[in-house]
């Protein structure tokens, strides 16, 4: 159970933090799904269910997950329209899942508020050294500076762009 250190549990913790990038990979085996409308992760043999909405994440700690599902079920938005029965808002960032997502997840991610998650996958890919570089600072320099698109073995295609490679 989370917590520790006291010499009483309570049956049901729901902590709300502001979302800061993580992997969920450590939370152990995991079901990801949507609830409310928003991406979650249930974990700790079901006990565990992080919720993602508006700019925070949504924990709820319990003794069983019939009680942790109940929670998310009547979570109410604070400054945010909403109620207790209706979807909850949509997360602005997208959420580092591990493991399977179901078909309506996927859908979900790939339709959040401003594509954060097309947006985040290509933050990753550009944050990527360069193929022979060693991962230093300055790999996504040399990546992009125009010494090295002259040096490419296929032409640019950017726009108006009409320079093609040698």
């Amino acid at each position: 159970m989370f917590g520790g250190g006291g010499s009483c549990t309570l049956p049901l913790q729901v902590t709300t933090v502001i979302y800061r990038l993580h992997s969920n990979q450590p939370l152990g085996p995991q079901r990801n799904m949507l609830i409310r409308g928003v991406p979650a992760t249930v974990y700790d043999e079901g006990r565990s269910i992080e919720l993602y909405s508006g700019r925070v994440a949504i924990d709820i700690f319990s003794d069983t997950f019939a009680r942790a599902r109940a929670a998310a079920l009547q979570l109410r938005p604070l400054n945010a329209s909403g109620s207790a029965a209706g979807p909850l808002p949509r997360p602005v960032y997208c959420p580092v899942l591990f493991g399977p997502q179901e078909r309506s997840l996927q859908h979900a991610m790939g339709h959040l508020p401003g594509h954060a998650c097309q947006q985040a996958a290509a933050a990753r890919v550009h944050e990527q050294p360069a193929p022979g570089c060693d991962g230093v600072a300055g790999a996504t320099e040399r990546l992009s500076s125009p010494r090295r698109l002259r040096n490419a073995a296929e032409p640019i295609s950017a726009g108006t762009h009409s320079e093609t490679a040698r």
